[in-house]
């Protein structure tokens, strides 16, 4: 197939993503013009709309032919594979690039409470032993928190680089016609690569 011609569109109708799946358009833009520098693919985003009343969201976005790593690194020699993790560290490399060392304490303390208050409200949670070693990990945590800086590049990062995110399309079956492919950015509550 042309993949200069298929398109996907990732939609949501819910009130508490919503906003969430906007930003990931809006990261996802800005990963385009980003990775076009480093010839990592990012699927372009076409059009996007929003509609406040139906709390819906959606985007539309280049439709790429690919494997993801695990079928990759299966069916693939070494060379290929040393490919795709020099374009992974590539890219990783280009967020440190972008990023400023910052302290994160204060933004760490802020997570660690809300999952506090997350643990209250979930049953699993209720469990005397796992509730008692989810609160002393959550103690261990704002121990190090904040005991000294906890510095670290913050800017611009994918949100959730794991194989599932990271595509190869390789339709020639050789190194020279290999592209690496990220997808499902996210927002996160420290955007630190």
């Amino acid at each position: 197939s042309d993949n200069s011609k298929s398109f996907v569109r990732k939609s949501i109708k819910d009130s508490h993503y919503f906003i969430r799946l906007e930003k990931q358009s809006k990261k996802q833009k800005a990963f385009h013009e980003i990775c076009q520098e480093i010839s990592i693919l990012v699927p372009q985003v076409y059009l996007s709309k929003k509609n406040i009343e139906e709390q819906s969201f959606y985007f539309d976005m280049n439709y790429y032919t690919a494997l993801d790593c695990i079928t990759f690194f299966q069916g693939h020699p070494k060379k290929q594979i040393d490919l795709l993790i020099k374009d992974t560290l590539k890219f990783i490399d280009v967020c440190i690039e972008k990023s400023s060392f910052e302290d994160t304490s204060a933004n760490v303390l802020n997570k660690l409470e809300s999952l506090k208050k997350a643990g209250y409200k979930n049953t699993i949670l209720s469990h005397e032993k796992f509730s008692l070693r989810y609160h002393n990990v959550i103690a261990s945590c704002k121990a190090l928190a904040t005991s000294k800086p906890l510095t670290v590049p913050v800017g611009i990062c994918h949100g959730d680089l794991t194989f599932s995110n990271i595509l190869v399309s390789n339709l020639g079956h050789t190194s020279e016609y290999q592209k690496t492919i990220l997808i499902d950015f996210l927002d996160s509550f420290v955007e630190t690569p």
